[in-house]
């Protein structure tokens, strides 16, 4: 799920974050910050301050891009809960979520899930409040996803057929990448091969951007007799899909980024960006 606060779920003011001593989210304010996305991860003595039991309340408003049925999740490492328009929809105090979500280094939550409609324009007030218990790392994460999947993508794969060149940006988020567990597979999450098999398939002129820290493979990504442009951050190769033959991995010269190639036979055109 995509975290609310960016995209599609904007909070123009983003989100007023107060800390309290205790775990009752009451008595004096220890401390204020503000975030610009509802999610919030504390590890060791990043919360020094608030040594001991210590709950977070953090309030703000969305404003939605479009008008529907919204999935929404809460994962948390401690005690959560989401209140929409002063009304709770997901509680993590009273129905606590089992372990096994990929957030916060692999100790969040799995999702609790409720279905929300929102209206296009219409602002909704967003608390989410949280209680520092039965964790060594404290963190919760508020996402969403929207329900017209299949209607965006046939939109997608649409304006490429018309377009003289399509550009599919896709890649992973923090929702993927993290340190705490050991990937099963380089191949992109979600429906994201989908959409540039689909569209790659309708214009033979398409670039595929990727944005991710670590390798993805094309592989079985885009059809046979296309060409795609795979790009993964500064480095561009050209191939066709028929002839590639495996992934490969090695460092970036920039450090610790990493990034994906193709190996293509020599009749391949490749370009540097």
């Amino acid at each position: 799920p995509t975290v609310v606060g960016g995209p599609v779920l904007r909070a123009p003011h983003g989100f007023l974050a107060e800390t309290h001593a205790g775990l009752a989210l009451e008595g004096p304010v220890t401390e204020t910050q503000q975030l610009n996305e509802l999610r919030m991860m504390k590890i060791g003595l990043s919360f020094e301050a608030s040594v001991g039991d210590w709950s977070m309340r953090v309030s703000g408003s969305v404003v939605p891009e479009e008008t529907g049925i919204f999935q929404l999740t809460l994962a948390q490492a401690g005690l959560g809960r989401l209140l929409v328009n002063d009304e709770v929809v997901l509680d993590g105090f009273t129905n606590r979520p089992p372990p096994g979500g990929n957030d916060f280094f692999g100790q969040a939550s799995q999702d609790l899930v409720a279905d929300v409609h929102f209206e296009q324009g219409v602002p909704v007030d967003m608390v989410v409040e949280y209680a520092f218990s039965d964790t060594s790392l404290a963190g919760f994460r508020v996402g969403f996803r929207t329900s017209g999947g299949d209607a965006l993508l046939e939109r997608a794969v649409a304006a490429a057929a018309e377009a003289d060149v399509a550009i599919v940006c896709v890649g992973t988020s923090a929702e993927t990448e993290t340190e705490g567990r050991d990937r099963t597979t380089l191949a992109l999450p979600g429906r994201q091969a989908e959409l540039v098999r689909r569209v790659a398939a309708v214009n033979s002129r398409t670039v595929v951007v990727v944005n991710s820290s670590a390798p993805r493979t094309p592989e079985g990504v885009c059809p046979r007799r296309s060409r795609c442009d795979w790009s993964t951050h500064h480095r561009t190769r050209t191939f066709p899909v028929r002839t590639a033959s495996c992934a490969t991995a090695r460092a970036s010269s920039w450090g610790t980024a990493a990034m994906s190639t193709m190996r293509s036979h020599p009749g391949s055109r490749s370009a540097t960006a």
